[in-house]
């Protein structure tokens, strides 16, 4: 049930990223496919974070860029949970939930109008913060979220978050 309304919340953000961001019809394009494979091919795949509800193959049918992270440490389904994180894709959006440094994580990315160059927007929020940037013509938003945001260090640090941003990597996709 955790995983289901992590999805939700986390498909819902990714969603109002895409069609909140300050962007014309005209600044809009459409996915770059191109920088995406690029960026795949550069990318340590051999370190990206794996799903442990989907093969990898899943990643095939989701018309976005997969951006899953790279990252060092322990990296878990949920708190006490399988390592890994629970990827939910769905069509024209994703969601990647885990739990690390202790607090929860998900990254969520969605096709829509997204700018080729949007600036990053980081934000806290009441349960903890996000960062919501697009990549390759497509809207993504990485949400940390914990019990009590007042306790401060990984729930509300922005270099937290921004570490997670910067290692992320193309893990997959239709268009690749």
């Amino acid at each position: 049930m955790t995983h289901v309304c992590i999805y939700r919340l986390g498909a819902a953000l990714a969603l109002a990223a895409a069609l909140l961001l300050p962007v014309s019809l005209a600044n809009a394009q459409s996915v770059d496919w191109s920088a995406a494979r690029e960026a795949g091919d550069l990318a340590d795949r051999a370190n990206i974070i794996r799903p442990a509800n989907q093969p990898m193959s899943a990643l095939t049918n989701v018309n976005v860029p997969v951006l899953l992270p790279a990252l060092s440490g322990s990296v878990l389904t949920r708190q006490g949970g399988d390592s890994g994180l629970m990827l939910y894709p769905r069509g024209n959006l994703y969601t990647a939930s885990f739990h690390y440094g202790g607090v929860d994580v998900s990254v969520s990315g969605a096709t829509g109008a997204a700018p080729a160059t949007a600036p990053d927007e980081w934000t806290r929020t009441e349960y903890g913060q996000s960062l919501n940037f697009s990549r390759f013509g497509a809207a993504y938003v990485i949400e940390v979220r914990c019990s009590d945001p007042a306790r401060g260090g990984n729930c509300t640090s922005e270099s937290f978050i921004r570490r997670i941003h910067g290692q992320l990597v193309v893990a997959g996709g239709s268009g690749l």
